[in-house]
């Protein structure tokens, strides 16, 4: 049986959805290359892509690898998300920084949103020993562990408003954040752009 056959199969049962036909399939696939380095991904950002950063702004815009790393950001990004820039990780940064809890308004519904896309993005990329040891490092957090043990996954917001906090000011504002592939790099797969719109 195919895994596309697999996943029709699954349509069929009450229990499954398509997020999870998905991430069953991507699961299936057989990846041959442990994913690139943060610092393999880097050296593919062009200048071109650096100052598309920029022109960007004022939204907030980055690019990130499928761990959730940092491969570089504008300005603005790290303003929106204080202690969050290049090489930082957003789930590290969610689970460690004191500042995330004051900076994202909906916290616990960002980390839990947090963990189901990193799940669905790691059935893209295959399970690797660096995979299970975040696991481990991040499920010293309970709220990770309960986001993990819950087996969803998921590939955007179903609230796409997303409200930040200036630590600043104490003013909030509400982004749309949307996600792409950064398609003009050699490792697409494995590299996204975040672009933060203002509503």
């Amino acid at each position: 049986m195919t895994e596309e056959s697999l996943g029709d199969a699954m349509l069929l049962r009450p229990c499954f959805g398509m997020l999870l036909r998905r991430h069953l399939i991507e699961l299936s696939g057989t990846v041959d290359r442990e994913p690139p380095t943060v610092a393999e991904l880097q050296a593919e950002i062009t200048t071109d892509m650096r100052n598309g950063l920029e022109l960007y702004r004022p939204k907030p815009t980055a690019y990130l690898d499928t761990r959730l790393n940092v491969l570089a950001c504008n300005e603005n990004f790290a303003q929106a998300f204080p202690g969050l820039t290049d090489g930082g990780n957003l789930l590290c940064w969610l689970l460690n920084d004191e500042r995330s809890r004051q900076t994202m308004v909906e916290w616990e519904d960002g980390v839990r949103f947090a963990v189901q896309w990193w799940r669905g993005l790691l059935g893209q990329v295959g399970e690797w020993a660096w995979s299970a040891e975040l696991v481990a490092s991040y499920g010293e957090h309970s709220i990770f562990r309960e986001s993990w043990n819950s087996g969803h996954v998921t590939f955007h917001r179903v609230q796409p408003a997303l409200r930040l906090r200036d630590l600043g000011t104490g003013e909030e504002r509400v982004i749309v954040p949307q996600v792409f592939r950064a398609l003009r790099t050699p490792n697409s797969n494995n590299m996204l752009i975040f672009l933060g719109l203002p509503i």
